[in-house]
């Protein structure tokens, strides 16, 4: 694979325009050996790209841990890699038939095609992985697929649901599908400098950040969820106490502000500003929730 040239994107931004190009050019390139068809299929998923918040805050964090950038952007490309793959099964399996506002790639190229452009982005995250010079390789990889396991256990725990979830199973269900891939976003980064378990802390704030995000999600999609009978924290709230539907949403909002509170706590390392990325995605969600 070519190496990528780049300018550093600002540290301060949720979405850089500078590392977006990049990251779009690697996770690609690590993809070239499944043949043009399934490049065409990528191009096509990535043109209409996401907020990058994996990507983005991996990026960053890998910076302000003093890792060359060359590095850190093939990180956040693993990461991003893991996360379109997800996104691509996951519209296959709940039958979605829109993201980001163009049809999904099943729709455009069919199921079994689509599959194949999601597993190529999961081996392209494996072989980049394998070409970041690292005392930490093996564990490196380790960790990545043990991220992949746990959102795989997520989703199958959302299939397989029979019945009314209880609001405690589905913070499970929700934490196994939203937070691996946040978290692997600090965690590469802070294993491949050997700043673990100093900044573990940093790995559980990114946890709590993602779950909190979900709940996010479940406020602003409660309508659209119920219509779907897709999981979401509000009607599942609503259904397990006798509460007011807005007894049950005040109820997923406090949830939601302890969890970035308790995330932006542990976010506090002293002599270190490899927090400030998390911290600036914790005050962007709070800054969204006040707003509800």
């Amino acid at each position: 694979m070519q190496p990528v040239n780049f300018e550093v994107p600002n540290r301060a931004s949720l979405r850089s325009s500078a590392l977006e190009p990049a990251l779009k050019r690697i996770m690609l390139d690590s993809c070239a050996s499944s043949g043009q068809q399934v490049g065409a299929m990528l191009q096509y998923h990535l043109a209409s790209s996401g907020s990058l918040k994996r990507a983005t805050l991996c990026y960053q964090t890998g910076v302000a841990l003093n890792i060359d950038s060359q590095t850190a952007m093939r990180f956040a490309a693993v990461v991003e890699l893991l996360h379109n793959a997800s996104l691509i099964h996951d519209d296959i399996q709940d039958q979605d038939k829109v993201r980001r506002n163009t049809p999904s790639l099943w729709v455009k190229y069919g199921k079994a095609l689509a599959l194949c452009a999601g597993d190529s982005m999961i081996v392209g995250a494996s072989l980049l992985l394998a070409e970041i010079r690292s005392t930490f390789s093996l564990q490196l990889q380790t960790r990545a697929f043990q991220a992949v396991q746990q959102t795989i256990r997520g989703q199958t725990a959302d299939l397989s649901r029979a019945g009314k979830v209880r609001p405690d199973d589905y913070r499970v269900i929700a934490f196994d599908k939203a937070a691996p891939l946040i978290q692997l976003s600090v965690y590469l980064p802070s294993l491949h400098v050997n700043r673990l378990p100093a900044l573990q802390p940093l790995v559980t704030a990114a946890g709590q950040f993602a779950l909190a995000y979900q709940l996010y999600d479940d406020v602003v999609d409660f309508e659209q969820d119920c219509q779907t009978d897709q999981l979401n924290a509000v009607n599942i709230k609503y259904h397990a106490t006798p509460s007011s539907l807005a007894s049950a949403r005040r109820a997923v909002l406090d949830e939601m502000q302890n969890l970035l509170d308790s995330a932006d706590q542990k976010c506090s390392i002293p002599q270190s500003d490899c927090a400030l990325p998390l911290q600036h995605f914790i005050n962007a969600l709070r800054n969204k929730v006040d707003l509800l």
